[in-house]
């Protein structure tokens, strides 16, 4: 039988009995293995408390199949997984939504749309709408065609005034400068001039 000297160092008995613990969880007893003497619960009555804590124990412990499973068990605690996420750009790897998951997320941003209230919607946006429509073709063009845009979206302008112009579609409210807004930006992504 060969013998196996282990030397614990311990800052208490507990200490000492956590660690003994710790070696022996898992083994189960041999029938041919030497028991250690019990330790004392307490130290002895000579010690002080400074002593105590200098004072290492040593246990001796006689299974080699003890000793083999207790490294074991601490080189699987001592094992360090490499982690999910990436801490350098570099090694980033984009992530690859399952099909159910964008089909939530659409639904999510559907729902958000629903819920958040309309913008109210100015003279500003149908000018910027207008910009896109001057910005395909050109200033002369857009002059030339505005007439018949905001007639065919809005029907003939109000009576007394010639053509429509931003500031009455204005004043006619939400649901008109949506209607102009969106035939302007329509036009202006037709690729073609307005009626050519």
């Amino acid at each position: 039988m060969k013998v196996i000297e282990i030397k614990v160092e311990a800052e208490s008995v507990d200490h000492l009995h956590d660690i003994l613990r710790e070696l022996l969880d898992g083994c189960p007893p041999r029938a041919n293995a030497v028991s250690a003497p019990p330790v004392p619960q307490t130290l002895p009555q000579t010690a002080t408390a400074a002593e105590a804590v200098q004072t290492p124990h040593e246990a001796v412990l006689t299974t080699p199949a003890l000793v083999s499973k207790s490294r074991a068990k601490k080189a699987k605690e001592e094992k360090v997984e490499e982690p999910q996420i990436r801490t350098t750009p570099e090694d980033r790897a984009p992530v690859e939504d399952t099909p159910e998951v964008e089909a939530q997320d659409a639904a999510d941003e559907a729902a958000e749309v629903e819920a958040a209230p309309e913008k109210e919607l100015t003279i500003d946006d149908l000018r910027a709408a207008m910009q896109k429509y001057v910005e395909a073709f050109d200033l002369g063009q857009a002059q030339s065609d505005g007439a018949a845009i905001f007639a065919d979206a809005l029907g003939e302008p109000p009576a007394g005034e010639a053509f429509w112009r931003m500031s009455l579609v204005a004043a006619k409210g939400q649901d008109k400068l949506k209607i102009a807004i969106d035939a302007w930006l329509n036009a202006a992504k037709a690729g073609k001039r307005y009626g050519a």
